[in-house]
């Protein structure tokens, strides 16, 4: 056993070098323009320079930074690769997808470069599609059919983690097609970028047991924890270093403060769990990467403002001023040398309150002023110290942060927003997203490392999964920024609602119109009954994202964000307030009950039957439908839930911790559970309930001494 663990131990210490040279063969042989040209000729033979330069750019782009490469492997660190037959497609997809994500909006990078972006894009997503049918067909050859992807082989898998990425990361057609790129505007099929049956396919790879990885799994656990709890008096010493650093503007002001505390926090977890405590715990440089992150967090509220504030001709002509070619060639920091006479040239009052902080909008300029030359001091020092060419990477993280801003300057004003900003298409939704969460926390990362003495390339993989942690809480939070966001930018809560599901977008707009502030804690499980289909695919799109890409970490860190911002009442991040127009849960749910206003477990759960009707009559009595009950039941009262999976000991944990995780057979099981154990209570319950799936589902729960007239009554109906 112990000979096990240490070559299990040095699997795991092996593990960046495994990673680099995975990551060094795929960027620098298959993803190459070279490489593309020479594969698809046909395709590609009618490129103009312009397409060829930028698919130049964009080999050499993944060959530097490979956490960009769309890897079509499992989430488990192994370091397997991805299988031979896979790679073309695994390398047109990462061009295609880095041209999507680098290229196309025309205020970032110009109208006539979006142009040739939008014709490269089409012609590798040509190629891509000739790369997915090849790898289907194989896939069936070898006796695992495409829809299933649960033969186990690593081209079933392969093919699963691509139509994965593909769902997560379509063709944004409408930019296309308003870029010039008309061919690719055909409507496209649905089932392609189903959500569910992927989540299926991911719980059953997931589940099947191999040991040698579940033990590399836990030995890495340990190590981490016990890591993680030797360095904390050094993480400590290395904060107090860092804070002398922080400018008197940010000290003084006490919600600047506590925000900065915040992130500071994620620092040391970063270090351990994410690079694996491989660099010096007391290298005071990585302090630039907080700071970074803190100002990125404060003007994101300052631009946000500037967007309410001004009409779109005012927005434009401050972008013109503060942000034209020569001040984006020469600012470290868009929107640098904004201030508040400034403000003032633009009919905005500096003492403009941002709710969010309790400041003016002045005093917040004055704020990242002087947390911008910190920044400038810590770059120097940084460099100084040798850690290469840092001012060239901040410089690219903060003008990548303004280009997600441009994204929602643009697209409200183009054709793909002719509806209205609610009405983007979940395809440019999507693309918005990726730019906005996971490169921006890809390059924060790479920038962290750097800042640490590491090399980025040897942590691709860790790099590009943390990238889709930061994804998967914007999810939550646009549920939570609803009222907000209703009717002025990109929400992904409310584009879905808007594009699937209108009579719940009808309900979102009533009952947060004319909000200043995100949701309360009443609010959240309001929008869970009266919204439920739009909450469900939310949580459809962050399970998919935690299914194929976490490890225990990333999913624990997931789990527990969930929880304290939408899962659970007790201890969330959002206000106890009154609930949104002051509507009682009576009124909202059509004179029911609210689950938690009152009774036992059982009476809250038909209540919850009650309260979403539309979206049973939507999944029918399936495990799925059984598992939104269970979390809305959750989110007030869980404990009864934490015993109704005892015995299982395993199966409590694994909701006390990570819930989000578990599929839908094992909470809809808990649930049922539950609803069983008062057989007299539950057959008068079910009485109360209409013929049909549900009822026969949840009678079947009766023992046979209490279950006739329940039955009886089904058969009848």
């Amino acid at each position: 056993m112990r000979a096990a663990l240490r070559s299990e131990t040095a699997l795991i210490d092996a593990a960046p070098a495994r990673e680099e040279h995975s990551a060094r063969c795929a960027g620098e042989h298959e993803a190459s323009a070279e490489a593309l040209l020479a594969r698809w000729p046909e395709q590609l033979e009618a490129l103009g320079a312009a397409e060829r330069a930028l698919l130049t750019r964009a080999g050499e782009d993944l060959h530097a930074r490979p956490y960009l490469v769309h890897r079509l492997t499992g989430p488990e660190d192994t370091g397997e690769q991805t299988p031979r037959e896979a790679r073309a497609l695994e390398a047109v997809c990462s061009a295609r997808l880095w041209v999507q994500h680098h290229g196309l909006d025309p205020l970032e990078v110009g109208d006539d470069e979006a142009a040739a972006s939008a014709r490269l894009c089409a012609a590798l997503l040509r190629c891509e599609r000739v790369a997915a049918a090849d790898l289907a067909r194989q896939v069936t050859r070898s006796d695992a059919a495409p829809d299933a992807s649960d033969a186990g082989g690593p081209l079933a898998l392969a093919w699963l983690a691509y139509r994965t990425t593909f769902a997560l990361h379509p063709p944004p057609c409408a930019l296309l097609a308003s870029l010039g790129a008309r061919d690719l505007a055909a409507p496209r099929d649905d089932a392609t970028l189903a959500l569910a049956p992927l989540i299926d396919a991911w719980e059953r790879h997931l589940s099947r047991p191999r040991w040698r990885p579940w033990l590399r799994q836990k030995v890495g656990q340990n190590a981490d924890f016990f890591r993680h709890g030797a360095c904390l008096p050094a993480y400590w010493f290395r904060r107090a270093r860092v804070r002398r650093r922080l400018p008197a503007h940010i000290r003084d002001e006490p919600v600047l403060r506590t925000t900065y505390f915040a992130i500071e926090q994620v620092g040391p977890i970063v270090d351990n769990f994410v690079f694996k405590g491989r660099a010096s715990p007391l290298r005071v440089e990585v302090g630039l990467a907080d700071f970074v992150f803190l100002y990125m967090q404060l003007a994101d509220e300052v631009v946000d403002c500037l967007a309410k504030a001004l009409d779109r001709a005012s927005l434009r002509a401050l972008l013109t001023r503060h942000y034209g070619p020569t001040a984006r060639a020469e600012a470290l920091i868009p929107l640098e040398s904004l201030d508040a006479a400034a403000l003032v040239g633009l009919g905005l009052d500096p003492a403009r309150p941002i709710d969010k902080y309790g400041l003016g909008l002045g005093r917040l300029l004055d704020a990242l002023a002087a947390l911008r030359q910190a920044i400038v001091r810590g770059v120097a020092d940084a460099e100084r110290a040798g850690l290469g060419p840092i001012e060239r990477d901040v410089r690219a993280f903060f003008h990548h942060c303004f280009a997600t801003f441009l994204d929602e300057v643009y697209l409200p004003d183009s054709a793909v927003c002719a509806r209205g900003v609610d009405a983007i298409p979940l395809e440019e939704t999507a693309w918005h997203y990726f730019r906005k969460n996971h490169l921006v926390m890809m390059r924060w990362l790479d920038l962290r490392a750097r800042l640490l003495g590491l090399a980025p390339r040897a942590h691709a993989r860790a790099i590009r999964r943390w990238g889709y942690v930061l994804a998967t809480f914007q999810i939550f939070d646009d549920l939570k920024d609803i009222p907000l966001d209703l009717r002025h930018q990109p929400n992904y809560a409310l584009q879905l609602a808007a594009a699937r599901f209108p009579s719940e977008y009808a309900w979102l707009e009533r009952a947060f119109d004319d909000r200043s502030r995100g949701v309360s804690r009443q609010d959240v499980l309001r929008v869970d009954l009266c919204a439920p289909q739009t909450v469900l695919e939310c949580i459809r799109l962050s399970r998919l994202v935690a299914l194929a890409h976490f490890d225990y970490v990333a999913t624990y860190a997931w789990d527990q964000r969930w929880r304290r911002s939408w899962t659970s009442r007790r201890g969330s991040f959002n206000e106890e307030r009154p609930p949104a127009g002051g509507a009682r849960g009576g009124e909202l749910l059509g004179g029911g009950e609210l689950p938690g206003g009152g009774g036992d477990a059982l009476d809250r759960a038909f209540a919850c039957f009650r309260g979403t009707v539309g979206l049973e009559r939507a999944l029918g009595a399936s495990d799925e439908y059984l598992a939104y009950v269970l979390e809305v039941l959750a989110y007030e009262r869980p404990w009864p839930l934490y015993l109704a999976a005892l015995p299982n000991v395993r199966r409590a944990y694994r909701f006390l911790t990570m819930r989000m995780r578990m599929s839908a057979a094992e909470k809809a099981e808990m649930l049922e559970r539950l609803l069983a154990r008062r057989p007299a209570r539950l057959a008068l319950a079910i009485e109360g309930l209409p013929p049909g799936a549900l009822r026969l589902r949840l009678s079947r729960l009766l023992p046979p001494r209490v279950a006739g007239a329940s039955v009886g009554g089904e058969a009848s109906g």
